[in-house]
């Protein structure tokens, strides 16, 4: 008996429109957690992916990831370079690329800069219907030995 008389105690300092409100706020919280993590997706998802063309079935898109993969491509089997990282940029309705690469030592940036980069351009068009490309900027980050480099009786 003492038990019910507590309980009711307990629950009248309890006002129900505090309980309710208690609730209410608890279940914004979390639509506003989930309407975040919604955002958040989709602004991962379209930043990680560019617009090839458009069909009238729809749009035709291309991850970055793949976007990559075709430059590393590219500089190794044609130019004989390795890449390290290539960055996409959105500016207005083109994409600039900026190509972070490694070069032979003794290799000539200067002689291959202008084949690399009409290689990509035509690359990326033919590969992926991907028009608006802007600025493709080289960057040599690092130099790689030369594999068929002579060695000395020093270097042994």
């Amino acid at each position: 008996m003492e038990f019910l008389e507590s309980t009711k105690v307990f629950i009248s300092e309890f006002d129900l429109s505090t309980i309710i409100s208690d609730v209410l706020i608890r279940l914004g919280l979390i639509l506003i957690g989930f309407i975040t993590l919604i955002w958040f997706l989709f602004k991962i998802t379209k930043k990680n992916t560019f617009l090839a063309y458009k069909t009238e079935n729809g749009s035709v898109l291309v991850s970055k990831n793949a976007i990559s993969d075709l430059i590393r491509q590219i500089c190794h089997n044609n130019h004989g370079l390795s890449l390290i990282k290539a960055k996409l940029k959105k500016k207005k309705q083109l994409i600039d690329l900026q190509i972070y690469i490694r070069i032979e030592s003794g290799g000539q940036l200067k002689a291959i800069e202008q084949s690399l980069q009409t290689s990509i351009r035509d690359a990326l068009e033919e590969t992926f219907g991907i028009e608006s490309i802007g600025r493709i900027n080289l960057i040599a980050s690092s130099i790689k030995e030369a594999k068929n480099t002579p060695q000395t009786l020093e270097d042994s």
